[in-house]
């Protein structure tokens, strides 16, 4: 009997550790550029704690808002440990495995001297070792090589994802002096007002409201409209 006992406790071990968390990553990176090239590194770790307990990664790009000069392969590419490709990679990649207690070099890079367009973008890249699923969304600002080139457009305000279900993540500048965000519906009917909270960003729950097009207004403390942005909820 206690030989039994002895194996179910040894089983239940042998489960625990094979489900346990194998890897990290970091859930947001963001980066402020001009005119340099940069790599945005993510080093997505292995956290396993059994001996030889390797793991491979598989990814893709699952959301991204890069404007059309952002993605020319000659200017940005997404490198694993393995290989870097260029441009947006459409595909599902798989990376070199790493050993336990190790970091696998995950990165954007790009040449933002060439971009067309200032503003902020981003992109999300889903990993799964086959069991657990995380992603990690890279923030990227351009910010304009002289005063001249800034307008209104560039006003450093990015939504992830969009379409979106259940969560809006929305980024905009410190210095905005947001204190409201206005869910607006397409017949111009306020269907929510999130107060913010950050700085700099908000997490909007919008899993309560009816599927459709959307629209963000940025409200300021005086009470004025600063932006509008355009989003769906799925």
């Amino acid at each position: 009997m206690k030989k039994l006992v002895l194996l179910f406790i040894t089983l239940i071990g042998l489960g625990s550790a094979a489900s346990a968390q194998k890897y990290t990553v970091q859930d947001t990176i963001r980066h402020t550029v001009w005119g340099d090239s940069w790599k945005m590194h993510n080093n997505v770790m292995n956290v396993s704690t059994v001996p030889n307990d390797s793991v491979t990664l598989t990814w893709s790009v699952t959301a991204n808002d890069f404007p059309t000069s952002w993605k020319n392969p000659a200017y940005t590419g997404i490198c694993d440990n393995e290989y870097c490709r260029n441009g947006m990679p459409t595909g599902m990649y798989t990376a070199r495995k790493f050993a336990p207690n190790t970091k696998m070099d995950f990165y954007l890079q790009f040449n933002p001297e060439d971009f067309t367009e200032n503003g902020t973008h981003y992109v999300t890249v889903e990993f799964t070792d086959g069991t657990t699923i995380r992603h990690t969304t890279f923030i990227v600002t351009k910010q304009p090589t002289s005063v001249n080139n800034v307008s209104k457009q560039n006003d450093g305000i990015s939504m992830y994802p969009n379409p979106a279900s259940n969560e809006l993540n929305v980024i905009f500048e410190a210095n905005s002096n947001i204190k409201n965000l206005a869910v607006y519906n397409l017949i111009g009917k306020p269907v929510m007002v999130y107060k913010v909270t950050d700085n700099n960003s908000a997490k909007l729950n919008i899993e309560s409201i009816p599927s459709g097009v959307y629209f963000l207004r940025f409200i300021d403390a005086q009470g004025r409209v600063s932006a509008i942005r355009k989003f769906t909820h799925y």
